[in-house]
C-alpha cells in the first residue's frame, strides 16, 4: 500500500471513518430508558437467544459511555452463545466483541474476534456477508497501520462482491 496515492489513502481512511460513524450513533439514543427496558427483558426472559441480543444490545448501548461494562456484556453474551451451540447466536455474540474491543483501540484482540466472525460467514456461504467481515478486517487493519494487509483484505472484499454480480 505504500505505493497507492494520497488519493486512495485518503479513500480507505475515510471508509474506516464512516463505518466508525455508523457505530457511534448508536451511542446518542436516550439510553436511560433504553436500557431500563433491556435490563427488564434480560431479568424476565427464559428464552436463551432474548437473552443473548438483549445482552448484546445492553453493550452497544454502553459502548461510548462505559466500555467496561460494554465489554462486560459483550463477553456474557458470547459465554451464554456458546452454551447454546448455536452459530447464529455464536456469530452476533463474536461480532460485537469485535466492535468493543475495537473502540476500545485494542486492535489485534478485535482482528482475532473478527477472523471468528468471518470463519463463521465463510460456513454460512453467503458472499456479501464473508465480503463484509474481510472488509470489517481491513479496517481493523488500517489501525493497526498494516496498510499492505489492509488493501488485500478490501481487495479480497471487492473480488468476492464483484463475483456475486
Amino acid at each position: 500500500m505504500a505505493n497507492l496515492s494520497i488519493r486512495a489513502k485518503f479513500f480507505l481512511k475515510t471508509i474506516v471513518l464512516i463505518a466508525m460513524l455508523t457505530m457511534a450513533q448508536k451511542g446518542f439514543s436516550q439510553q436511560s430508558k433504553v436500557l431500563d427496558s433491556l435490563l427488564y427483558i434480560y431479568e424476565t426472559t427464559r428464552e436463551d437467544s432474548v437473552k443473548i441480543y438483549t445482552i448484546v444490545e445492553l453493550s452497544r448501548e454502553h459502548l461510548y459511555s462505559n466500555m467496561k461494562l460494554s465489554l462486560e456484556y459483550a463477553e456474557k453474551s458470547l459465554t451464554l452463545a456458546e452454551k447454546t451451540t448455536s452459530k447464529r447466536l455464536m456469530t452476533y455474540a463474536v461480532f460485537n466483541l469485535g466492535v468493543v474491543y475495537f473502540e476500545l483501540g485494542a486492535y489485534e484482540i478485535s482482528a482475532k474476534y473478527f477472523f471468528r466472525y468471518l470463519d463463521f460467514k465463510k460456513e454460512s456461504g453467503n458472499p456479501n456477508e464473508i465480503a463484509y467481515a474481510v472488509a470489517n478486517i481491513g479496517a481493523i487493519k488500517i489501525q493497526m497501520k498494516q496498510y499492505d494487509q489492509a488493501e488485500e483484505m478490501f481487495l479480497e472484499s471487492l473480488k468476492i462482491l464483484r463475483s456475486c454480480q
